[in-house]
């Protein structure tokens, strides 16, 4: 893999992991229609590194505030509140951790592919634009809602249905605003993505594949800083223009790749 590839990659990685388009399928599309060559483990690994390291600065206040609820006493009501948001998110995390190790051979081989992509591309499109419609008055996150989130996240190994779109969906739907739906969205891809990114790095002191160190520190941080951006832009567009750019989006997608997979 060239340098551009590897920044086009990065690129793509960093604009789509926290928009509700999924990231793994615009990754997964150059190689299958333009023979990009596979990226390779470390570069994969450090991608996720860099979106890791954007999530966790944006949403830092958060992180702080739940390690300082572990450290101190739980007597204060926000410091339960922050302790217990911690809990609900860890036993979230679980199901989709348990599922992408049991099914890893699965999500990574054959459900790699345009067909699939194509079908979860269009089918996530109306229903995260329905999740949407409605008074939206939640703004604090509940645990059996951080839970339902939670398991929503397994629908997410199949490429083209998107991590932070399903578990945005789940939260509109259930009353939540676009701020409090994206703020449970992305606390929970911190445990998600930085259990990949652990993996990874495993896989990488096991195998000894080192191979393309200087193009994964590119990727690295190409993908955090873009992660980090968009997450802003992203967050601001929501209160905007609500969800209706992504569910074109994913339309014009879905049907470009209809077009492409029957031609």
């Amino acid at each position: 893999m060239d340098f551009l590839i590897a920044f086009l990659l990065a690129i793509v990685q960093g604009i789509t992991e926290f928009l509700p388009i999924s990231s793994s399928a615009h990754l997964i599309l150059p190689s299958q229609i333009f023979n990009f060559p596979d990226q390779g483990l470390l570069f994969d690994t450090a991608v996720h590194g860099g979106t890791l390291m954007a999530v966790s600065t944006y949403y830092r206040k958060d992180i702080l505030a739940i390690i300082n609820s572990w450290t101190r006493g739980i007597k204060k009501k926000k410091l339960q509140e922050d302790r217990m948001l911690a809990v609900w998110i860890a036993l979230a995390s679980l199901p989709v951790l348990a599922c992408g190790y049991y099914f890893y051979d699965i999500v990574s081989g054959e459900l790699r592919n345009v067909a699939v992509i194509t079908a979860t591309t269009i089918i996530f499109a109306p229903l995260l634009w329905w999740s949407y419609l409605g008074d939206k008055k939640k703004s604090k996150p509940s645990g059996w809602i951080i839970l339902l989130c939670g398991f929503s996240q397994i629908l997410a190994l199949v490429p083209g249905v998107s991590r932070s779109g399903i578990t945005i969906t789940c939260a509109l739907a259930a009353g939540y605003t676009t701020d409090s739906a994206a703020r449970i969205s992305f606390l929970l891809s911190i445990p998600t993505i930085g259990a990949a990114f652990a993996y990874g790095m495993l896989k990488v002191i096991l195998t000894g594949e080192l191979d393309g160190v200087l193009l994964a520190l590119i990727g690295f941080v190409v993908s955090g800083v873009l992660a980090y951006l968009t997450i802003g832009i992203f967050l601001r567009l929501l209160n905007k223009v609500g969800m209706a750019p992504f569910v074109i989006y994913r339309m014009l997608l879905g049907l470009t790749l209809f077009a492409f997979v029957i031609a």
